[in-house]
């Protein structure tokens, strides 16, 4: 069992406080990041080849979230090795 069904246990057993918050963290994280690697498929293909400067303001702003992403990202990969059960 890996760290983060053993989180969504905990979670689902209303397990509380900060091991709580922190396997709750850890479900949402990665559901986060599958939903944004889902997303920017579709997005690379609707914007593939678009060069007006309405869909380069918005791949910027988008560059701007999944790099706001991976650091929540980094962030959580330290949460995860601090509560690794050993």
């Amino acid at each position: 069992m890996d760290i983060l069904n053993i989180a969504l246990l905990l979670g689902a057993a209303g397990i509380g406080g900060a091991v709580g918050a922190a396997a709750s963290a850890l479900v949402a994280g990665s559901r986060v990041q599958a939903a944004t690697a889902e997303f920017e498929a579709v997005f690379d293909d609707y914007f593939d080849g678009r060069e007006d400067p309405d869909s380069r303001r918005v791949r910027a702003s988008f560059a701007s979230l999944k790099d706001a992403l991976m650091a929540l990202s980094g962030t959580l990969g330290k949460l995860k090795r601090a509560i690794r059960i050993r």
